[in-house]
């Protein structure tokens, strides 16, 4: 589905759903519109039919992982294997990729696949993604995980958000590396970033954070 359209680049969405559980995760495609090149960002479950979908549409560049949970990474191996594809990650989560104490495969009910250790490359706080001539820039927001992390692109003023925050709400934290401080932290540092911003969020629809400080906010006050 096309969510986005500038003069730099084409936003779709896929809702994805995992194994028939009734469990939807987001999956992004942005493309570069002068070089038609992809980044996919968080493969849910059915990475065959990501691919399929993004033959249409250009050549995969790129696919970054907000954090390394089972939900967000099960079509990855599907979707980037035998091919050269770069796959972004905050190293605190890169363990993920594998290991399924920490991608949470029992909670989540679906089987993550092992990728290619070429593919990997490491990404921390203020390091840039570039896909095409659209630049992504990364904030380390731990609290869901230890590394999840956000990336946003400035002069398009939207922000690809994971689990870190939803539409009224903030990631759960009580699962493997989560923690409730560094959720408090990594809040503070976004909501005193940016003002507004048209976030993307990892489950459910994409807000206006104007609109849902207030409420995120409070709800974290009173957890």
């Amino acid at each position: 589905m096309l969510v986005k359209e500038t003069e730099n680049i084409v936003g779709y969405l896929y809702q994805i759903e995992i194994e028939n559980t009734g469990h939807i995760t987001n999956t992004y495609v942005i493309k570069d519109k002068v070089t038609t090149k992809l980044a996919v960002i968080d493969p849910a479950f059915d990475g065959k039919n990501i691919k399929r979908i993004i033959k249409e549409l250009g050549e995969l560049e790129c696919v970054i992982i907000t954090h390394s949970h089972a939900d967000h990474i099960a079509g990855l191996a599907e979707l980037v294997n035998d091919t050269n594809a770069k796959v972004y990650i905050h190293p605190l989560d890169k363990e993920g990729l594998w290991n399924e104490r920490f991608n949470e495969e029992k909670v989540v009910g679906t089987k993550v696949l092992p990728i290619e250790e070429k593919s990997i490359r490491e990404v921390e706080e203020n390091d840039k993604i570039e896909l095409g001539n659209t630049t992504l820039f990364v904030m380390h927001t731990p609290g869901h995980t230890q590394g999840s992390m956000v990336v946003y692109i400035e002069k398009e003023n939207i922000l690809f958000a994971g689990d870190t925050i939803f539409k009224n709400s903030y990631g759960r934290t009580d699962l493997i590396t989560g923690s409730t401080e560094a959720m408090g932290k990594s809040l503070d540092k976004l909501f005193n970033k940016f003002h507004n911003i048209e976030v993307y969020p990892g489950h459910g629809e994409i807000f206006e954070l104007i609109n849902s400080k207030r409420r995120i906010k409070m709800l974290f006050a009173f957890k």
